[in-house]
């Protein structure tokens, strides 16, 4: 008798479509020092990312990144340029190891600042171009976060949205973000902040987490910003996107450089409403994300808009390889 030689099976790999897939990047508050570091060792076009990063921000951008001080990367004059820097590595990163080719998806998308990350991937702006935005949007929001004594703070719970914006109203801070049903994020001065807190702490099933931040990001606080910003953005050569850009402000498709611009003024002072864009992208057809860049917090927060959406994350080289291993795309 003799035994049948057993040949091991393959894993069954799942499929997913480019035509029902978005590419997402993640916006500041991810920043961790040693982001990248993996990407940039075994990845030619990784390192030449870090590398035009460091030659277009005007300072050792890269060394903030991989050796810190966890201080210096926090302050959102690095932190915007890093992130962005970290994101497009990652992507690059990724069709390097498809042989520099990979799908085009239905749209692409960026919490925040990842909003110009996705304007890069979906060609409305070269890397240089759009990294140099950044870097000039972090210097202002730093600049303005000197001068005020500002916050932000989540509200973490089944909430009723109406009832959250009548308390920003009467204490005057703003709803910065509106991630998920049950996430949101306000934003403004220390006294106002803390006044509403006081009445959203007496809401039942809900609560508050300070954020560390340092300035009130997307509120009335950043108004002195925007001058500056306005002729920055003005001044950058930006083109239709190839790829629709899911809005972060409305339920809409980017898809002219005029709109580009107006959603980067919009948001600068304005809410983000990441929600609201994943259902967007949702009911035009997507039901995969691929994020690429540090941590896992967008996708996250698509688990809880929708737990039967999936999101892939790419921000090491063994996560790209156990994507390819997992997913036929």
């Amino acid at each position: 008798m003799v035994e049948r030689e057993t040949v091991p099976q393959e894993p069954q790999k799942e499929t997913i479509l480019a035509s029902r897939t978005a590419y997402i990047f993640p916006g500041q508050g991810v920043q961790e020092v040693g982001m990248g570091f993996d990407l940039y060792n075994r990845s030619r076009a990784a390192k030449d990312v870090f590398d035009q990063a460091d030659e277009v921000s005007g300072f050792p951008l890269t060394k903030f990144i991989f050796e810190g001080p966890k201080e210096e990367l926090a302050r959102t004059d690095r932190a915007q340029p890093a992130i962005m820097t970290v994101s497009v590595a990652a992507y690059e990163a990724f069709k390097e190891s498809r042989g520099g080719e990979i799908p085009t998806p239905l749209a692409v998308s960026g919490h925040s600042l990842g909003f110009y990350t996705a304007g890069v991937i979906g060609g409305s702006m070269s890397f240089e171009d759009g990294l140099r935005l950044v870097v000039e949007r972090g210097r202002l929001m730093w600049e303005v976060s000197k001068e005020q004594e500002g916050g932000m703070t989540a509200i973490i719970g089944k909430f009723d949205l109406s009832v959250i914006e009548e308390i920003c109203k009467v204490t005057g801070v703003d709803i910065a973000n509106l991630n998920s049903d049950n996430q949101i994020i306000i934003s403004g001065d220390k006294n106002s902040l803390a006044r509403a807190i006081e009445r959203i702490r007496g809401l039942s099933g809900i609560r508050t987490r300070d954020l560390e931040v340092s300035g009130a990001w997307h509120s009335r606080l950043m108004l002195p910003a925007q001058p500056g910003f306005d002729e920055a953005i003005s001044g950058v050569t930006i083109k239709d996107p190839q790829v629709p850009i899911s809005a972060i402000s409305k339920r809409a498709f980017i898809t002219s450089a005029q709109e580009v611009r107006e959603e980067g003024r919009v948001t600068l002072c304005g809410g983000v409403n990441w929600r609201d864009s994943v259902r967007y992208m949702e009911d035009q057809g997507v039901a995969n994300f691929i994020e690429f860049g540090t941590g896992k917090v967008l996708g996250g927060l698509n688990r809880q808009i929708n737990m039967n959406l999936k999101t892939f994350n790419v921000n090491t080289m063994d996560s790209i390889q156990e994507f390819a291993a997992a997913v036929n795309f």
